[in-house]
């Protein structure tokens, strides 16, 4: 079976990042790089994430794992578990699960999931920063000028 290069050099680079290929302990950094691929299930990225873990030292306490894992993902993931990281570990998995799901079923928008992770600017809004209030920014709204019609 002939594999296209990009194929070959996915594989190498998911080898080398966990550490199988270098034998190096993998350490926080390799955790913190790894991602989800856009064919792979939030289950099976969990399991080759979670057979890493383990491998890091120090050791992970529980809470830092699953932080450093939710902090590995992207949008709608990320989204809807940023206030999960509490949650043991196979409940983080499930969670994912439910959200692969809604998106796969249409409940979840994954268009609109990547717009609401980006700070969005509200249109005329200012920040007054002077130098009369060094440290201090006070947001004000800005309206289009008026247009005022004098009679001479």
């Amino acid at each position: 079976m002939v594999q296209s290069t990009e194929s070959c050099q996915s594989q190498f680079m998911e080898r080398l990042s966990t550490s199988h290929v270098t034998g190096m302990t993998p350490d926080r950094i390799t955790l913190q790089n790894m991602e989800k691929k856009q064919n792979e299930s939030f289950r099976k990225y969990a399991q080759k994430w979670r057979e890493v873990a383990p491998q890091v030292q120090p050791p992970l306490l529980e809470k830092e794992t699953t932080m450093l894992f939710i902090n590995t993902l992207k949008a709608p993931f990320i989204n809807h578990m940023l206030g999960s990281a509490t949650k043991s570990f196979s409940n983080i998995v499930i969670s994912g699960e439910m959200i692969e799901n809604a998106v796969r079923n249409g409940k979840i928008d994954v268009g609109e999931s990547a717009k609401r992770s980006a700070p969005r600017k509200k249109k005329n809004k200012v920040n007054n920063v002077g130098a009369y209030n060094k440290g201090y920014s006070k947001s004000i709204t800005v309206g289009p000028p008026k247009t005022i019609t004098t009679r001479l």
